[in-house]
């Protein structure tokens, strides 16, 4: 109370006053041992600076194999039962606890008599005296060999995988429910171009996938993990790796243990992608090929078929014709004699021109007739051309001129194109009546030559125009000499014009004339004296 004088004590009442506080603590502290014995931990005091066991609990035994009179007899008793490898770990603490740094627990292993390896725990306290002395260690040690045994099964199996981890092929990394990746095998790394050292907790699956591919993957993201450990979600998808490459992948992705993280597999499948798509492309390829020949084939069967019926009329004539000399020459006259003759060589020409143009067919479809374009003068081409013609022409009365400027070349073949003037002004002679004219000229536009044969001949329909150059449809209009025809000439024309690059048509008007048109590329080097 205020007021009051301090009490004063005598020297024996402070003594026994200390005692009664030291037995206080030594039954605290016995109860500390007992309960930590209970607990299932081993508790022992080493006295230092001497580092002798000054007490052991009854645990001593079960986990060292020696009584605790042995270890209280014996200073050097506990550490033989250390393992040689851990005595300095042993050791240590009394240097840590005598320089007051102890740590929070030290790891050793205790070797029992029958040869069998206890792990321990221990957790040290300082003891010190009135002066702050250090006098002793108190130790907790606890037997953790069933932890550190599924420790190192962990850790075992953490390596197992983390081997197969970075030693699979394909690209695999670890998503995070954020969405950052948080491991990456060296696979990814190469895919990527980027170092896991960059990748990882560092770079978002955003980073890698396309913009226009981000909703495809949250989706199939979603999906994996509503999946959870039923099986495995397939996607196909792009990203752009380091180099701004854009690469297809073939991802998989499955859930982990922990809530929201995904293992994601990727498989380069760009040359798989590209592969499919060039078979894709073959594939239509070769179907619009398959529909383009079966019309081909189509179109010449019939076109063998009209062949076979125009060679047929010439022969009957013939045969026809044959039979009344074999079997009346001697009743027939002169005149007769004569006009028959005049039949027959009527139709043998038809038909040698017939089969001249057949055969030049047959040559371009099996690739017999060989194009070997080169400079050309175009009016020498063409006047070499209308020579052949100009008997023909006079006997018919027809008058058939060149208009072609000089120093105009072509390059083209020369024979298929010197066999598609003569089958077009032989056509125009066979439609122009007598006192008619034929033009064959040639008029330069820009990169090509145009050669144009003008008649003032019968014509020709709109509706039949259609008709020409064609292999599926049979025209034929009788000459004004009556010679027949099958329309292969004009077929041929059009080919050969093709082969040498140019184009082929025709302008007609019924009873004014026609015009057949085709252009041929110029020369090349204009500077090169042309054939």
């Amino acid at each position: 109370m205020p007021g009051d004088e301090p009490r004063t004590y005598t020297t024996e009442e402070l003594i026994a006053r200390v005692r009664e506080l030291e037995a206080a603590a030594r039954q605290t502290e016995e109860r500390r041992r007992v309960l930590a014995e209970k607990g299932g931990e081993l508790v022992y005091r080493f006295a230092l600076p001497e580092r002798e066991c000054v007490y052991v609990g009854a645990l001593v035994e079960e986990i060292f194999g020696l009584r605790a009179e042995e270890i209280l007899a014996d200073p050097d008793a506990m550490r033989s039962r250390v393992h040689p490898e851990d005595r300095p770990e042993f050791d240590r603490r009394f240097k840590d606890a005598e320089t007051g740094n102890l740590r929070r627990h030290y790891d050793f292993r205790a070797l029992k008599p029958d040869g069998s390896v206890r792990w321990l725990r221990e957790r040290d306290a300082i003891v010190t005296d009135r002066d702050g002395k250090i006098t002793a260690l108190d130790c907790v040690a606890t037997d953790v060999t069933d932890r550190r045994k599924t420790e190192e099964r962990l850790r075992d199996v953490e390596f197992r995988y983390r081997a197969i981890f970075e030693t699979i092929g394909s690209a695999t990394v670890i998503l995070e429910p954020s969405g950052v990746v948080s491991l990456a095998n060296p696979a990814a790394a190469e895919l990527t171009g980027y170092p896991a050292s960059m990748i990882e907790r560092r770079m978002h699956w955003a980073d890698f996938a396309l913009p226009e591919d981000h909703e495809l993957f949250r989706k199939f993201l979603r999906l994996a993990k509503m999946r959870g450990k039923r099986g495995v979600e397939t996607a196909e998808a792009r990203v752009r790796v380091r180099s701004g490459e854009v690469r297809g992948v073939e991802a998989k992705l499955a859930p982990l243990e922990r809530a929201g993280a995904l293992v994601v597999s990727l498989t380069d499948v760009t040359d798989r992608i590209a592969r499919q798509r060039e078979l894709a492309d073959l594939n239509t390829r070769l179907r619009a090929s398959e529909r383009e020949l079966k019309a081909t084939v189509a179109e010449r069967d019939k076109f063998m078929s009209i062949i076979a019926h125009d060679l047929k009329g010439p022969f009957s004539a013939l045969l026809t014709f044959s039979d009344f000399l074999a079997k009346d020459l001697p009743n027939l006259s002169d005149e007769e004699i004569e006009e028959f003759a005049q039949n027959i060589h009527v139709q043998l020409k038809s038909l040698y021109s017939l089969i001249e143009n057949l055969l030049q067919w047959s040559r371009l479809q099996t690739g017999r007739m060989e194009i070997k374009p080169r400079d050309l003068d175009a009016k020498t081409l063409i006047e070499d051309v209308v020579e052949v013609y100009q008997f023909e022409a006079e006997r018919r009365e027809l008058r058939l001129r060149v208009e072609a400027p000089r120093n105009l070349s072509i390059f083209a073949d020369r024979e298929t194109v010197s066999a598609a003037l003569r089958n077009l002004v032989s056509n125009a002679m066979k439609f122009t009546e007598a006192g008619g004219k034929i033009v064959v000229s040639v008029a330069d536009r820009g990169e090509w030559a145009e050669i144009s044969v003008a008649d003032t001949g019968k014509g020709i329909s709109n509706e039949d125009q259609l008709k020409l150059f064609r292999l599926d449809v049979s025209h034929s209009t009788p000459g004004v000499q009556n010679e027949k025809g099958t329309g292969l000439g004009l077929i041929l024309c059009k080919e050969f014009v093709e082969k040498n690059g140019g184009k082929i048509w025709m302008e007609s008007e019924e009873g004014v004339g026609a015009t057949v048109s085709f252009t041929l590329p110029k020369s090349r080097d204009e500077e090169q004296p042309p054939a």
